[in-house]
């Protein structure tokens, strides 16, 4: 699951569905999680192979 942080209010309701734990609030991003936060952003900006633009705001 990608989160675009763009939208992302900080409300928290993601972080409570997730059933294995795997979503933080940026601060709280652990040391070893920290490489990846990166690529969350790209997922939603950049141009993704098999696609001619990028993914940007879903259904907006």
């Amino acid at each position: 699951m990608y989160i675009n942080p763009e939208e992302c209010v900080d409300c928290g309701a993601c972080k409570l569905l997730c059933e294995v734990g795997a979503i933080y609030y940026e601060g709280d991003l652990p040391d070893s999680e920290k490489k990846f936060q990166a690529d969350n952003a790209a997922f939603f900006k950049e141009i993704l192979p098999g696609r001619d633009a990028p993914i940007g705001t879903p259904g907006s």
